[in-house]
């Protein structure tokens, strides 16, 4: 096993020796080399050394605390940051809210044993001593590419909800296998998902879907999704989802039902659209229900998306729910190839800052169907070409005139209107770049402000109806009703 010890690592660990304890490396840093893998992952240290108790000891190092409950802090030496986390018994309370609610810092490297989730992740590499402490034979299931429970499946899972998703993320970012044992009773705790929160639910998603990145195994996010269907975890996530499961669709254009055609689809799809692969046809289900048939599934599908992904849901960022969104509700337009060039063009030109993503996510959602190797060419991706290379005009600041030049030229125009002649004019370069001349458009702004509809008529009051007629001291006298001269 070839593990590559930084100077600055040895450095601390002679500290640390000096004081009369001895520095461990941690978790997935040897898990990798054991395991031959070249993706790059942090040195997490730990000890016997209280994080409170390291100032005193290391005077030379600055050490700064991160998280006081779980006593994690930073060590730097020489210029080089490592994390570290003292040696801790932990105690939780009942439900898988991950959180310990108490933890004992002054424990035994047995008790930190104890807490650790995988036996791949449970290994102790002793700096100074150059030697590896194997309490659960994580080194042979990291040889037979097995990811198995520490301790017990019981003790693993029983505790903390999160592990769940971190068995099948991290199963499939190493290209292991789950051990038959700790698989079944992950089932049977998954409703400890409930109690995660949705952030970290999230960044486990996020995680999963590019999974295949962490350390280069092919479809690994196929397959840790393809995992979470199996865990029975998709209630807990995206609830929807569980309806896809053996919705059959027309055998002509899918080799899949909706479930598994969505998985490939996520498959196939370049990192930056999985997540909108992932919600793509989620309205299918509804649609089928609700209509009869899933023409408008894109349109529930966003709705849905919108939900999931929101503030209520998985509290993604705003402008990443907004063009997953988008993504959803656009991705069967113009699937015919049947839309009319104008409108085809002024869909692209509102659409443009998704437009390469969306056109990703029409090849990932033609592929993912399993009928065709390769997907065909797009008309809407031709056209999207073509205006790229008449270097088309698509918003109102690409316009050679702007709001000024309006209120130059007509200035009795309602401010309100000058949005409406720019937009009218953009249609018109929108279709024809080569009318994005100052010249042309400057011609046109009396045209286009005598076509606007004249503003609506003032509507006179109406006088509300009494039931009581009114009082003398109410109604005009003959002289305050004749307009004096």
């Amino acid at each position: 096993m070839n593990i590559v010890i930084p100077v600055n690592l040895k450095t601390l660990a002679k500290m640390f020796e000096d004081a009369g304890h001895k520095l461990y490396i941690v978790g997935g840093y040897i898990r990798n080399a054991a395991a031959g893998l070249s993706g790059s992952t942090d040195i997490d240290l730990a000890s016997d050394v209280p994080s409170f108790a390291l100032r005193g000891m290391l005077r030379t190092c600055r050490v700064v605390p991160v998280n006081k409950h779980l006593g994690t802090c930073t060590i730097a030496v020489n210029g080089s940051v490592f994390e570290y986390t003292p040696f801790r018994a932990e105690t939780y309370a009942p439900g898988g809210a991950h959180r310990p609610v108490a933890v004992t810092q002054q424990a035994s490297i047995r008790d930190d044993c104890r807490r650790r989730d995988f036996t791949c992740n449970a290994l102790y590499y002793d700096v100074g001593g150059n030697k590896i402490l194997d309490p659960f034979g994580g080194v042979a299931d990291i040889t037979n590419k097995i990811m198995r429970a520490a301790v017990s499946p019981e003790h693993v899972f029983s505790r903390d909800g999160l592990r769940l998703l971190r068995l099948v993320r991290q199963s499939a970012e190493l290209g292991f296998e789950i051990d038959p044992a700790t698989l079944e009773t992950a089932k049977t705790c998954v409703a400890k998902l409930a109690d995660i929160s949705a952030e970290r639910k999230q960044q486990e998603l996020e995680k999963i879907l590019s999974a295949d990145l962490k350390y280069g195994v092919k479809d690994a996010h196929y397959t840790a999704l393809t995992r979470l269907g199996d865990l029975g975890a998709w209630p807990y996530i995206i609830p929807e989802m569980t309806a896809a499961i053996g919705l059959a669709q027309n055998p002509q254009y899918h080799k899949y039902d909706v479930y598994e055609h969505t998985l490939q689809t996520v498959r196939v799809a370049p990192p930056e659209v999985r997540l909108a692969a992932l919600f793509h046809d989620i309205g299918k289900a509804p649609s089928a229900e609700k209509e009869g048939n899933m023409y408008r599934h894109a349109d529930m599908g966003a709705a849905i998306t919108r939900v999931r992904l929101g503030q209520k849901g998985l509290r993604y960022p705003g402008p990443r729910v907004s063009e997953t969104v988008k993504l959803v509700r656009d991705h069967m337009y113009d699937f015919n190839g049947m839309t009319g060039i104008g409108k085809l063009r002024q869909f692209i030109a509102s659409d443009w800052d998704i437009m390469d993503k969306l056109i990703a996510l029409k090849r990932a959602d033609i592929l993912g169907a399993g009928v065709l190797s390769e997907a065909p060419p797009l008309r809407i991706e031709e056209v999207y070409n073509q205006m790229k290379a008449e270097s088309c005009p698509v918003a109102l600041s690409d316009l050679k005139i702007d709001g000024n030049d309006v209120k130059t030229a007509l200035p009795a125009t309602d401010p309100k209107l000058i949005g409406v002649i720019l937009r009218s004019l953009l249609d018109d370069v929108v279709m024809n770049p080569v009318l994005n001349a100052r010249e042309w458009l400057l011609d046109q702004l009396p045209k286009r402000a005598a076509a606007l509809p004249p503003p609506p008529a003032p509507t006179e009051s109406a006088t509300p109806l009494t039931e009581t007629a009114p009082t003398t001291a109410d109604a005009p006298t003959v002289e305050s009703a004749v307009p004096k001269e």
